[in-house]
């Protein structure tokens, strides 16, 4: 693959970089607010120029929300999702990553696989909550995976194999509505719940930055 680039990048001293990544979190979908309903999520992560790559990134949810796999039209299988071979079914979203060495973003679908591990002493598969991949295409092909799992009753989503690669942009969005893998939990509308995440974010160079940040909703106005 052959790509050209006019950003410059510093690729010394890694270690005295900075590191201040910052993601917006926003649900969509109006009619989806109410416990039951299955709002979208549109995650946008950013980052200055100039600073240490990003690595890896877990963001645990409110306990308002929670992943509700089978309420989406397919899954793809752990073969299919190695190879990053899933059918448009299992399709739940899309996501952009934007990087200076790259002429334009990678772009693609976001899939729910089957998640599997395996018992250490039979080899048994034993299931686990589906993943994430976004399969992003452009200049270069890149597979980002993400893990799901529960912690304190919160949905945790980790992504923990970052390409070590400049990246200023990151957007993620999961669908609202029919086959929509959110779901608002207890019996409160959302927009009268809290609504923050924990964000843990760790840098190629060692730095990590946690932070709390509000989920945006669309909720009415207040007059």
């Amino acid at each position: 693959v052959q790509s050209s680039s006019t950003q410059r990048f510093q690729v010394g001293d890694c270690s005295a970089l900075a590191f201040t990544p910052k993601l917006a979190l926003r649900l969509t979908g109006k009619a989806q607010r109410r416990p039951g309903g299955h709002p979208g999520l549109r995650a946008v992560m950013t980052q200055p120029a100039g600073q240490a790559n990003m690595k890896a990134v877990k963001v645990k949810l409110p306990s308002s929300l929670a992943l509700d796999a089978e309420n989406a039209a397919a899954v793809c299988s752990y073969e299919g999702g190695l190879k990053a071979d899933c059918p448009a079914a299992s399709q739940i979203g899309t996501a952009s990553a934007y990087t200076p060495i790259l002429n334009r973003p990678l772009t693609g679908p976001v899939y729910l696989v089957q998640g599997v591990r395996f018992d250490p002493s039979t080899g048994a598969r034993i299931r686990t909550l589906p993943t994430l991949l976004a399969k992003l295409r452009g200049d270069v092909a890149i597979d980002l995976r993400a893990t799901n799992s529960v912690s304190g009753k919160k949905l945790v989503s980790t992504f923990p194999a970052i390409p070590d690669v400049p990246v200023s942009k990151f957007s993620l969005r999961l669908n609202a509505g029919e086959n929509g893998i959110l779901a608002v939990t207890g019996e409160r509308n959302l927009c009268r719940q809290s609504r923050t995440a924990t964000v843990e974010t760790d840098a190629q160079n060692g730095k990590r930055r946690d932070y709390l940040a509000r989920i945006k909703a669309p909720c009415p106005k207040r007059r």
